[in-house]
């Protein structure tokens, strides 16, 4: 049996907002329309 950690939203999106940090500043108009990061 499998037992995940449940995180918070916030650590959550701080997490995907940081493995997205290099694409982002690649792409300037997929930040415009991914307000979260």
């Amino acid at each position: 049996m499998l037992i995940w950690r449940i995180e918070e939203l916030d650590e959550l999106l701080a997490r995907g907002c940081n493995w997205l940090k290099d694409y982002l500043n690649t792409q300037p108009q997929a930040r415009k329309r991914l307000r979260v990061c």
